[in-house]
């Protein structure tokens, strides 16, 4: 698989979960990381922490056509895209979790057809509900098919002190469960 599809897939979910919650949109960048150096790093917003494999970057991006802005911490490693996505809603009301889970896979595979000219099919591979610091949560794992390209999804989702917050992991081909665990698993809100 290309790095190009990983980083559409990537921004795609990023993407998908912020147009789930209020109708925007954004693109997203990853770093390359050599190493399997896990280590604890803080968010853009420095409202969270999470292990990450490697040392991520951060950066700030306007949601287009609105005034909300995503707040990201990434880095790619081992074919996988990491990424902490924070975005403050100003009061905005989201929609259900369940709803933006599956606007989310819809926006997702609406987005890489667009974009590949292809048809792309979005499959819901799991999902689970659970708690974070007294909010409920959303976890799934999904995939996107472009023809012999597959990208799988994971990640943790919940809305808390009037922002959303997403942990994801996009990774093409197999999917490192332990990895991806130990990532969505350590986020927890800075001290």
């Amino acid at each position: 698989m290309s790095c190009t599809w990983r980083r559409a897939a990537l921004a795609l979910s990023v993407l998908l979960i912020t147009t789930a919650t209020v109708g925007c949109g954004a693109e997203q960048v990853t770093q390359r990381v050599v190493g399997p150096e896990w280590q604890e790093a803080t968010s853009a917003s420095g409202n969270y922490v999470a292990e990450f494999p490697g040392r991520p970057n951060t950066r700030t991006q306007t949601v287009p056509g609105s005034e909300l802005a995503l707040q990201l911490t990434e880095v790619e490693f081992g074919g996988d895209a990491y990424t902490l996505s924070e975005t403050e809603l100003h009061g905005i009301t989201p929609y259900p979790l369940d709803a933006a889970v599956d606007n989310s896979l819809e926006s997702a595979r609406a987005g890489q057809e667009s974009s590949s000219g292809n048809q792309v099919t979005a499959n819901e591979l799991s999902r689970s509900t659970g708690d974070f610091e007294g909010v409920e949560t959303r976890r799934f794992r999904g995939e996107l098919v472009d023809g012999d390209k597959k990208a799988t999804m994971s990640s943790l989702v919940f809305y808390r002190d009037d922002a959303i917050v997403q942990a994801i992991v996009v990774s093409n081909g197999p999917v490192d469960a332990e990895s991806v665990d130990r990532f969505l698993s350590s986020l927890k809100p800075a001290n």
